[in-house]
């Protein structure tokens, strides 16, 4: 799939909207992991009750062209395509790999930790 198809799936207001929840099966809360801004310019998703985390599309297609390569999505591709970010909020790898399997794009394991595309 190029990354226009995958765009257009992610874009989709039925897959990816205000409060969709992207907690992973390992969130301790229910209400960790909410998106609370759809694109444009970016989405914004909130970490826990205070933090927020912004993911533009710049960086969701350096993660799809990177899990293209290996049809696979972890922390390990998320660092090739966006080095250095993970530092500072590990939570991106999750986030994306959520925002990616609502839209459609992957499976995730029993952990999600691994992701990948269909």
């Amino acid at each position: 799939m190029t990354w226009e198809e995958a765009r257009e799936k992610i874009g989709d207001k039925n897959n990816i909207k205000v409060d969709t929840d992207l907690n992973t099966k390992r969130s301790r809360e229910n209400d960790y992991r909410h998106v609370k801004l759809v694109p444009p310019p970016h989405f914004r998703v909130r970490i826990g009750k205070r933090s927020y985390i912004n993911i533009p599309w710049d960086m969701l297609e350096k993660c799809w062209q990177e899990l293209n390569k290996t049809r696979e999505y972890n922390t390990e591709v998320f660092d090739k395509a966006c080095p250095g970010i993970r530092k500072n909020k590990g939570c991106y790898v999750h986030t994306i790999g959520k925002i990616f399997e609502n839209a459609g794009l992957v499976e995730s394991d029993d952990n999600d930790k691994h992701y990948k595309s269909k």
